[in-house]
C-alpha cells in the first residue's frame, strides 16, 4: 500500500502506521490508540485510492463507536471515487446506530449541507429504525436535497427499507408531500423503491398504498 502525506510526500509503510492498522483484517482498538499516538499526522495520510484510515474504519465489519472516536481525520473527506468515511459509514451494514452518532457528533450542519439534512443520511443508513428516522426529523428540517431528493427517495433506495420503517416515516408531518414528489429527474419515492432490488414486496406495497 502506498502512503501519501498531506503535502505529497510518501512514506515508508510500516506495521505501526494508522493506515495499516486501519485496513487489516482485525480492527482493534488498543492498536488505533497506539497508532495514531505515534504520529500526529497520521489521520491525514492517504492510500493510493486517496482514502484516509478513517475510510477504512467506516468500512470495516469491526468498525464501532469507540474506535471511530480514537480515529483522527476529516469525517467529510472524498476520496478518487468521491466517497467520504460518513459515505462509506452510512453503507455499512456492521455499523451501529452508536458508531453513527461518535462519526456524526457535534456536525449537524455538515451533513445537512452534504445529504440534505440528518434525515436524509438516517433514511439512507443499512442501520435505519422508525425511532431513529424520528429522532434525526426533530433535530433539523427536511425537504429535498440538491438532487431533488425528500428523505423518502432516500429511505425507498436503502437495501435495508422495510414496510416498518416506511410506515414511521409516513408519520412525519411532511412525508404526504414527499410520497409523489419528483427528483430532478422526475422520479418519485416509488420509481426508487421498484428499482430497489432489496426491497420486499410489503415495501412495496406500503408505499403504494399510502400513495396510489
Amino acid at each position: 500500500m502506498a502512503v501519501v502525506g498531506a503535502q505529497g510526500a510518501e512514506y515508508v509503510e510500516s506495521d505501526e502506521m494508522l493506515l495499516r492498522v486501519c485496513s487489516d483484517k482485525e480492527l482493534s482498538l488498543a492498536k488505533v490508540v497506539e497508532a495514531a499516538a505515534c504520529d500526529a499526522a497520521s489521520g491525514t495520510y492517504t492510500d493510493d485510492q486517496g482514502r484516509l484510515a478513517l475510510h477504512h474504519v467506516c468500512a470495516h465489519a469491526m468498525c464501532t463507536a469507540e474506535i471511530l472516536a480514537a480515529t483522527p481525520g476529516d469525517r467529510f473527506a472524498k476520496d478518487i471515487s468521491g466517497d467520504a468515511p460518513v459515505d462509506l459509514l452510512c453503507r455499512n451494514p456492521a455499523a451501529t446506530a452508536a458508531a453513527h452518532e461518535s462519526c456524526l457528533a457535534g456536525r449537524d450542519d455538515r451533513v445537512a449541507a452534504d445529504y440534505g439534512s440528518l434525515l436524509h443520511y438516517w433514511a439512507l443508513c443499512a442501520c435505519a429504525t422508525p425511532h431513529l428516522l424520528a429522532a434525526a426529523a426533530a433535530r433539523s428540517p427536511a425537504d429535498r436535497d440538491a438532487r431533488g431528493l425528500t428523505p423518502l427517495h432516500c429511505l425507498c433506495s436503502n437495501r435495508c427499507v422495510s414496510a416498518p420503517l416506511l410506515a414511521g416515516l409516513f408519520v412525519l408531518e411532511d412525508a404526504a408531500a414527499w410520497a409523489l414528489a419528483g427528483d430532478a429527474e422526475g422520479w418519485t419515492p416509488l420509481h426508487y423503491l421498484c428499482a430497489n432490488a432489496g426491497a420486499p414486496p410489503a415495501a412495496v406495497a406500503a408505499l403504494a398504498a399510502f400513495a396510489p
